[in-house]
């Protein structure tokens, strides 16, 4: 059979076929008359039917962009505090003058009454409401004049940072910024807290420097939009945009020391699943040797056992025990010896810092004991390091397989390697 006989009955002549064509064409040309007839009615008679019009428009475009955060409202920013740690520990009296300050400091006040508080009262509410209230950046979070009778506070005086129009335009830069956050779309609690970690100690350069925009570097504002941040900055932005995301979180203070710094801090306590953890979003801003900045995740979803050696632990109802959502734990870079598996996991976290352009890798290990024998096992007289980083780059492309740099801390037992890329 030939390919015409193949497409049409062999038992009909072509005189035939042609007509039946012919015939085909007059219907499709009698049926478009009559639609377009119809169609002029319609639109003559006020439009198309709701159901054809729906039939008509373009389907959605399925949208693949990260989640973002559910308040972007300035107006809902101003009083984003809802969790509410430190209120939960004032006593009523004091509850009672929170609750004042919050609902009347957005209208910038001259002063503010207080319910015959004594002096001691007054610190821990204005202690309280500047841990809780990240938004509240308009007044100094170190300074307040009060109003006394008989010894006790009648009034309290905020002193203002900002006019109230500079901080409705900073509240809306503040909104726009977090908007702006891509974390990963469907991502777990904890995929949506390293992100937000990430973008905080890579957008952040800390500064202690008080005097430096009146006081921006214990700001949200000073962490999100100047880039410049202290340990108050950082904590308040990390609880800022954990709360956009559904995340309890709260600010903690308390003494801090390690080689470097010896004093009062501030991180966070997150709630990540059924537990609490410790993060620390300053320290996790290290400078390196030679000015090198890199984000680290030493300080991510520690236990207060783990963090207790450095930070000073106040007792918490919500106490922190569990080591589950530990960044090394979740990344299974937690080790107890450089075992094969451990060479196959050290490998691959290697490309994908290459690939992410983080520059670093870092790895846990359970004791000082270990921590020792690896890091002479990784780089001593026989190094494994080196055919690690074969396996991360077979054909020698993206790093060096000889060369490397690494660092450790032995308060934590973290190893840390720096592959050098070609």
């Amino acid at each position: 059979m030939n390919q015409q006989q193949g497409l049409f009955d062999e038992n009909i002549e072509p005189q035939t076929k042609h007509k039946k064509s012919g015939c085909t064409w007059f219907a499709l040309f009698t049926l478009l008359a009559v639609i377009l007839v119809m169609l002029a009615v319609v639109l003559f008679n006020g439009g198309l039917p709701a159901q054809v019009e729906t039939w008509l428009r373009p389907l959605p475009t399925v949208q693949t962009q990260p989640t973002l955060p559910p308040v972007i409202q300035p107006v809902e920013l101003e009083r984003a505090g809802t969790f509410r740690y430190h209120y939960s520990n004032l006593t009523q009296l004091q509850q009672q003058a929170y609750r004042a300050i919050f609902e009347q400091l957005p209208h910038f006040p001259e002063s503010i009454a207080m319910p015959n508080l004594t002096e001691d009262d007054m610190r821990a509410v204005f202690s309280a409401i500047t841990l809780d209230q990240p938004m509240f950046f308009q007044i100094s979070t170190t300074h307040y004049r009060i109003r006394t009778q008989n010894d006790r506070v009648v009034a309290f005086v905020p002193q203002y940072r900002l006019t109230h129009e500079e901080y409705q335009r900073r509240v809306y830069a503040v909104a726009q910024a977090a908007q702006a956050i891509a974390v990963p779309q469907g991502g777990t609690d904890f995929d949506i807290q390293l992100a937000l970690h990430d973008y905080v100690v890579q957008r952040a350069t800390y500064s202690d420097d008080l005097t430096d925009g009146n006081g921006d570097v214990a700001t949200v504002y000073g962490a999100l939009i100047r880039g410049l941040a202290s340990c108050v900055g950082y904590a308040q932005a990390m609880q800022l945009l954990f709360e956009l995301h559904g995340i309890p979180s709260f600010v903690v203070t308390g003494d801090a020391t390690n080689a470097a710094f010896s004093g009062p801090h501030a991180w966070n306590k997150v709630q990540i699943g059924n537990n609490w953890y410790h993060l620390d979003a300053t320290w996790n801003d290290p400078v390196m040797d030679g000015g090198r900045e890199i984000v680290s995740r030493a300080y991510f979803n520690l236990s207060s056992v783990e963090l207790a050696p450095s930070h000073e632990i106040t007792p918490s109802r919500h106490a922190a025990n569990s080591q589950a959502q530990n960044y090394f734990r979740r990344r299974g870079l937690y080790f107890s010896e450089i075992d094969r598996y451990a060479e196959i996991r050290i490998a691959a976290a290697i490309i994908e810092a290459v690939h992410a352009d983080r520059g670093v890798v870092e790895l846990r290990m359970t004791s000082p004991e270990a921590h020792a024998q690896a890091i002479e096992l990784l780089f001593g007289r026989n190094p494994r390091i080196h055919r690690i980083l074969a396996a991360a780059d077979p054909n020698g492309t993206l790093i060096s397989t000889r060369n490397v740099y690494h660092s450790s801390m032995e308060q934590l037992n973290i190893i840390r390697i720096f592959p050098v890329t070609v």
